[in-house]
């Protein structure tokens, strides 16, 4: 292991790839949100529904 070398990108590619996939975890974040966000909707609007056709 020790005579294992591992080439890293320089410290600008580094730091243009952190950035990148920061920005992608919060895209991904908030995908999630909305997509929780229009399950709720959804089923609110299903219970209606119910509600309506056996009232």
């Amino acid at each position: 292991m020790a005579a294992l070398t591992i080439d890293l990108p320089p410290l600008a590619e580094q730091t243009r790839i952190v950035a990148r996939v920061t920005a992608l975890r919060h895209l991904c974040a908030t995908l999630r949100h909305r997509l929780q966000a229009q399950q709720l909707t959804q089923s609110r609007i299903a219970q209606a529904l119910v509600q309506q056709v056996t009232a």
